[in-house]
């Protein structure tokens, strides 16, 4: 799970003055177990409409309508102080 993965390397990015945050599709309810049951200290963020799945391309542009709905694939991008994106998989 990379969750776990970016909460046990938190140090890390602090040092580097990163901020992670987490973004799923789930409703914040979901979110928030989630969070607290895998001792997340970041935020997990709801994207429910998928608005920022979709900018951000995680989720495929045909899926945004709720009928077609599937699990988005996991990707990571890191963004530089002044937004832009400086790396994205």
């Amino acid at each position: 799970m990379e969750g776990r993965g970016f909460r046990d390397r938190s140090q890390s990015f602090a040092d580097k003055k990163a901020v992670i945050l987490g973004i799923s599709t789930d409703k914040p309810k979901a979110n928030a177990r989630f969070a607290k049951l895998f001792d997340f200290e970041f935020p997990l963020l709801s994207d429910v409409d998928r608005a920022i799945s979709v900018a951000y391309q995680p989720v495929d542009q045909r899926l945004i309508e709720p009928s077609a709905w599937a699990f988005p694939p996991m990707t990571r991008s890191s963004r530089d102080p002044s937004g832009e994106v400086s790396k994205s998989s």
